[in-house]
Order: structure tokens, then C-alpha cells, then sequence
């Protein structure tokens, strides 16, 4: 079993998203954890009418011992985390086998990287940069792409700026199950399979 962490200190960064539709994407059975006090990947959840999902109600206080007796039922576990920087955080990226970092194309979001790196590398693990949110012409995906890519691994598919997503996340679906031809599909079938790819190098290099 696969653990992946979505992390971010910054709010509004897409951090929920980006999970959901890694646990609705990654092949295999999947569960998820909502490690976030305000439960919005558990109310999506709740939502959904598909339930091979399951949601794993665990405390993060003892999520090892309980990612352990979970391993033999799952491919994967993908944990939602609170936007601030938290002990909380701490439990999960110490478990995590891949943090997945999502970032918004700003000036804000870049600068606020820096404390979600800081856990991250304190706990030795692995991690990957996502774009959320963006415009593919603009100048500024250009250059946030560049900056995240001179501090870790860079995912090459982008979540564009959709509102797709929010119409979608809002009715517990994900963007490809709302919209099964439009242009969306792509990126998030690329995001996905690049995640399955990335965390399954990591174990076999561990």
C-alpha cells in the first residue's frame, strides 16, 4: 500500500481537490483520510453515489499503527491536510510514501512553499510540486513552473483553471466523471497516472 500526503500551508491552493480526484484516479482500490478540521473531502465524500471510494476515519494521532492494519486491503491511501502548518501535518508527511504539494501560479503561493518544504524535508520524504488553477498561456505559469522546478520534481500535467472542478467537486464528483469528453479528462488522467508512476519509483528506489 501506497500513502500519499496532499499538503499545503497555503488555503485556497486546491489542496482538496487535487486529492479527490487522485483517489477517484489512481488505479486500484483506494482510500481516503480527512485529516482536515473542516471535513470538505469527507462532504464530498458524503456526496458521492459511487461507493467503492471508502473514507478511512482515522486519528492522525495514531495513523501508523492504522495505515499498518490497512495495508493488505488497499493500493492506496490519499490524506486531505489542514492549510496550516500543525503537528497534525507532521503525523501525516511521517507517513506519507509521496507529499503531494499542489500551488497555485501566484507570488503568494510560491513564497508560502517554503513551510510546507520545511516539514516535508524535516521528515526525510519524498515529495512532488502540482499546478493548480492555471492559465497554460499565461506568462506566469511559465515562471511559477520554473521556480517549483529548482526545488523538486515538477508534475507535467497542470490542473487548469476550471470551474469544472468546483461544479464537479461540489455534486462528490470529480471533473472527468461530470464531464466524461470534455477537455479536462486529460490533464487529470495524465496527473494521476504521473502520481501512480512517481510514488511506485520511490518505494522500489527504498
Amino acid at each position: 500500500m501506497r500513502v500519499i500526503a496532499v499538503a499545503s500551508q497555503k488555503g485556497g491552493a486546491g489542496k482538496t481537490t487535487l486529492a479527490a480526484h487522485l483517489a477517484v484516479g489512481l488505479p486500484g482500490r483506494v482510500a481516503i483520510v480527512d485529516a482536515d478540521p473542516q471535513r470538505t473531502l469527507t462532504e464530498w465524500w458524503e456526496c458521492r453515489e459511487d461507493g467503492g471510494l471508502v473514507l478511512a476515519r482515522l486519528k492522525t494521532a495514531e495513523l501508523g499503527n492504522a495505515l499498518r492494519a490497512m495495508g493488505g486491503d488497499f493500493d492506496f491511501v490519499v490524506i486531505d491536510t489542514p492549510p496550516a502548518v500543525t503537528e497534525q501535518i507532521r503525523r501525516v508527511v511521517r507517513q506519507a510514501d509521496l507529499v503531494v504539494v499542489p500551488v497555485r501560479p501566484s507570488p503568494a503561493d510560491l513564497w508560502a512553499v517554503g513551510a510546507t518544504l520545511e516539514i516535508v524535508r524535516a521528515e526525510r520524504r519524498d515529495h512532488v510540486f502540482v499546478l493548480t488553477q492555471a492559465v497554460r498561456a499565461a506568462q506566469i505559469t511559465g515562471r511559477a513552473a520554473a521556480a517549483l522546478a529548482a526545488h523538486g520534481r515538477l508534475c507535467p500535467a497542470v490542473m487548469s483553471s476550471r470551474v469544472g472542478y468546483a461544479t464537479a467537486m461540489s455534486t462528490g464528483r470529480t471533473l472527468p466523471e461530470q464531464e466524461p469528453r470534455g477537455a479536462g479528462v486529460a490533464e487529470v488522467t495524465a496527473l494521476c497516472e504521473w502520481i501512480a508512476e512517481e510514488v511506485g519509483r520511490g518505494q522500489a528506489a527504498a
